[in-house]
């Protein structure tokens, strides 16, 4: 297929990227998966001008997960584009992709859990809170326990407040 009258397309890595790809609110950047020199599933950060071929090295990809097992899906970006959240051995995980020496860092934000793990991730529009989905046991009003049609339990939704209003793990 062709893109519409008046876009253009532009090839912004030749390696192989896979999963979901993000771009921050500002448009900026880009948050990708694909895999490191140990062929884990990392996410990196790329400027939305830019390439993996780019002359300008501030211009190339650059590797914000470090996870020993990968990091896992579900990659939002913070509203202010200094940090991402994402999936990690049923945790979820906050990492700084401001530029300058804090770039990669990262936080659990939930302990980790492969047996329940946390879905769906959502930052709020002002950054202030954070949510997800977590399957848990679910009770009626009399007590009874509710199931999904599957007989698993049901997700249900969380919230947790994010003091960090500008995202990049340092607090506010």
């Amino acid at each position: 297929p062709t893109p519409p009258k008046g876009l253009r397309i532009r090839r912004l890595t030749q390696t192989k990227a896979s999963g979901v790809v993000r771009g921050t609110v500002q448009g900026d950047r880009i948050a990708f998966y694909a895999n490191d020199a140990n062929s884990k599933k990392q996410i990196f950060i790329i400027a939305s001008d830019g390439s993996d071929q780019d002359a300008d090295p501030a211009k190339r990809p650059v590797q914000a997960t470090h996870f020993p097992d990968g990091a896992g899906p579900g990659v939002r970006w913070h509203p202010t584009g200094n940090a991402i959240a994402c999936h990690y051995n049923g945790a979820v995980a906050h990492i700084c992709v401001q530029p300058g020496p804090r770039f990669g860092e990262t936080k659990l934000l939930t302990p980790e859990d492969k047996q329940t793990p946390r879905n769906d991730l959502v930052w709020s529009p002002d950054g202030a809170l954070f949510a997800y989905t977590r399957a848990v046991p679910t009770f009626d009003a009399n007590g009874k326990p509710v199931k999904t049609y599957a007989d698993k339990d049901c997700q249900q939704i969380f919230a947790l407040p994010f003091p960090d209003k500008d995202g990049d793990g340092i607090g506010d």
